[in-house]
Order: C-alpha cells, then sequence, then structure tokens
C-alpha cells in the first residue's frame, strides 16, 4: 500500500469519526472509532465499561465452545437477530429470527463438525447496545474432508434484562479452503 493510500484512509477515518459531541458515523467500523479515554470517566462508569466488555467477551467466547460442542447457541440471541455468514465466491446466507437460528444451527452442526477460534476482539458499548469486530479461525469437517477458514465477526448486541445478546452476528470469511490430512 503506498503512503499517499495510507494518509487518504487514515484521513478518511479521522473526518468519519471526527463528529460533534464525540458521537461516531454508525458506517464507521468498530476498529476505527475513537475508543473513550478512561481518563475522562468517573470510577462509576469505568467499572460499568469493563464489566460490559467482560460480559460481551464472554457472550462470544461461550457462542464459540457452544458451536465446538454442538450445543445449542438460540438463547445467545434476541429473539429478532439476524445471522449471515458468506464465504469468499458464495452466497450470503441469512438466518432471521432466535428459533431459525437455532434449527440452522442444530442441523448443520450436527453434519458438520466446526472448531472456531475467535480473537483480536474490539468492543464498543453505548448504553444498552454494543458492538464489536473480532477475527475468526474456523476448523471444520465436511465429507471426511478437513478445511480451515478464516475471516471477521461484524457483531451487535443489546442487553435484554440485565443480559447481553447478539441481535446480529455477521461472519464473512476471506479464505475457506480443504487442509490436507497430516502427512499427506
Amino acid at each position: 500500500m503506498t503512503t499517499a493510500k495510507v494518509g487518504t484512509i487514515a484521513a478518511a477515518a479521522a473526518c468519519a469519526l471526527a463528529q460533534p459531541g464525540g458521537a461516531q458515523a454508525a458506517d464507521v467500523p468498530v476498529y476505527l472509532r475513537d475508543i473513550r479515554p478512561f481518563s475522562a470517566m468517573t470510577l462509576e462508569q469505568k467499572v460499568q465499561e469493563l464489566a460490559d466488555r467482560e460480559e460481551i467477551r464472554k457472550l462470544i467466547a461461550t457462542y464459540a465452545q457452544r458451536v465446538n460442542h454442538n450445543k445449542g447457541i438460540a438463547d445467545l440471541f434476541t429473539e429478532d437477530a439476524v445471522w449471515t455468514m458468506r464465504t469468499p465466491g458464495g452466497e450470503l446466507r441469512e438466518i432471521k429470527g432466535g428459533e431459525a437460528i437455532r434449527a440452522s444451527f442444530s442441523a448443520f452442526h450436527a453434519e458438520v463438525p466446526s472448531a472456531p477460534m475467535i480473537h483480536n476482539l474490539v468492543i464498543a458499548v453505548d448504553g444498552d447496545t454494543a458492538q464489536a469486530v473480532d477475527m475468526n479461525d474456523l476448523w471444520s469437517t465436511m465429507n471426511g474432508k478437513r478445511y480451515h477458514g478464516w475471516g471477521n465477526y461484524e457483531d451487535s448486541f443489546r442487553r435484554v434484562d440485565g443480559k447481553w445478546l447478539f441481535t446480529a452476528r455477521h461472519m464473512d470469511f476471506t479464505s475457506w479452503h480443504e487442509v490436507p490430512a497430516a502427512g499427506k
């Protein structure tokens, strides 16, 4: 990437972030948004921010563990949630609603064992809503063949009755390929 292109991207990000009153443009990715400095928060605000982020981290980790062990995930989503996935060159797969997400995942993961590894998490909390982005390495087996994919999740959350839940989980794989068996 050229220095000019990097400068243009940085300038565009800075302009998008420079919203009056500290507001952030909705179309600015979470990882480009200003993170509220703790120095500007009261102790109570700091504790709430850390607690919210930790609960969201736990929700994301619980999702990964349940997928890995083929356990139910529907209770991690709001009833109006949307889950999408796209593989390179593939069609966008979209599932709407908590019950549809449950049914789809139960069938899919029974046939395609998967082990997601989620990392490099960035979380932005705004009251009872939040957004996050993270990276995902996914190992799975389909029809006796091993596959590896990686990409990003873009998530939205809402606090419902004191509990953080996914309102949207968008998986965009940047790579998806068959992995040869060991020793071959």
